[in-house]
């Protein structure tokens, strides 16, 4: 309705949109909330340093379990030299949900390579501590696996699963 030719309400909304300054195409807003293949990888860099910070703590925080938690970590990080395992991880509530947040972006062997990778760690010096144990389990849910592959991951390690 438009008393004296002035529109009261809008005669169609075209939406909100948004212009890539790259390609210079047109999106509607939500692709501001995808989450960017950079952002996925600081992600998982963050979840990678924090879980096999807290197997490093978990598992005696001696100099060799250090060195084969930095070994570990450049499968997982883009630039391997510039994140290490030194890091103070957050409680072990917040490690699990970091994990968790970027398993359900990540492929099963992805996640289980993440969890065998922690495992070797905690494994280091030929056996698991009950820190380290009760950390590798949570962290099994938290990436979404099977309890079977986690006994089979923990198992290959040489760790008796019981």
């Amino acid at each position: 309705m438009a008393p004296f030719g002035i529109p009261l309400f809008p005669s169609h909304r075209l939406g909100d949109y948004v212009r890539c300054s790259d390609c210079r195409q047109t999106f509607t807003a939500e692709v501001l909330e995808i989450v960017t293949t950079g952002e996925l990888s600081q992600r998982l860099e963050k979840a990678a340093v924090w879980l096999l910070s807290t197997m490093v703590i978990r598992s005696g925080d001696s100099d060799i379990t250090r060195v084969a938690a930095e070994r570990e970590l450049r499968r997982f990080v883009r630039h391997p030299f510039s994140a290490h395992t030194s890091v103070e991880p957050p409680g072990l509530s917040a490690v699990v949900e970091a994990v968790s947040a970027i398993a359900v972006h990540m492929e099963p062997v992805g996640r289980r390579d993440l969890f065998a990778a922690a495992v070797r760690v905690a494994h280091v010096h030929g056996g698991m501590t009950a820190a380290s144990f009760a950390a590798l389990h949570a962290m099994g849910g938290a990436l979404r696996l099977p309890m079977s592959t986690v006994r089979s991951v923990i198992v290959t390690a040489g760790v008796p699963a019981d």
